[in-house]
């Protein structure tokens, strides 16, 4: 019963994915489980991309917006660094991968765009890509929040605290009185 329940999933996803579920090589599929996994991830990223289209409607200033945040606010110390996201799908996968609400509130994109406050990734160094802390930032560098998996903070906030006090000196050198 397992294996045929996967099985339906599976075909269900093909079709919300458009593939074939006629050609053998569709419904006869090996490796069940890995190829379910895989439709499942085509989905998120196809759900993400959505999504991400929706609030590019709605708030078009925000790709200008996350280019200007780049160059102004990362900053990589010796432990970790803080990234600024390229895009609405970073912001949106961020949120997803730390289970928060960064994801799912509108309000923080309006923020960004009326450039009130700016989501920024806190990652480790030796593993940028893995998702450590999200930060809201106000554009002086002030944090309103740092927030780990669940919006949480974890056992190592005084260290993170402690760089980021670092990230806001340095960024205090680059920023202008129109920054502010």
């Amino acid at each position: 019963n397992e294996v045929m329940d996967l099985w339906k999933d599976y075909l269900a996803m093909a079709v919300k994915l458009n593939m074939d579920t006629s050609d053998a090589i569709i419904y006869r599929v090996g490796r069940l489980r890995q190829r379910h996994a895989e439709l499942v991830n085509m989905l998120q990223r196809k759900d993400l991309h959505e999504r991400a289209n929706e609030i590019i409607k709605s708030y078009p200033l925000l790709p200008d917006v996350f280019s200007y945040v780049k160059s102004k606010y990362e900053y990589a110390g010796k432990t970790f660094s803080v990234i600024a996201p390229s895009c609405v799908e970073d912001v949106l996968a961020e949120g997803r991968n730390l289970h928060h609400c960064v994801a799912e509130q509108d309000r923080y994109l309006d923020r960004i765009e009326r450039r009130e406050s700016y989501i920024l990734f806190l990652r480790k160094k030796e593993n940028p890509e893995v998702p450590f802390y999200t930060l809201e930032a106000e554009p002086d560098g002030t944090i309103r929040q740092k927030r780990a998996e669940f919006d949480r903070q974890n056992k190592d906030i005084d260290e993170v605290t402690s760089f980021l006090r670092l990230w806001q000196k340095e960024i205090q050198k680059r920023l202008t009185k129109k920054d502010y």
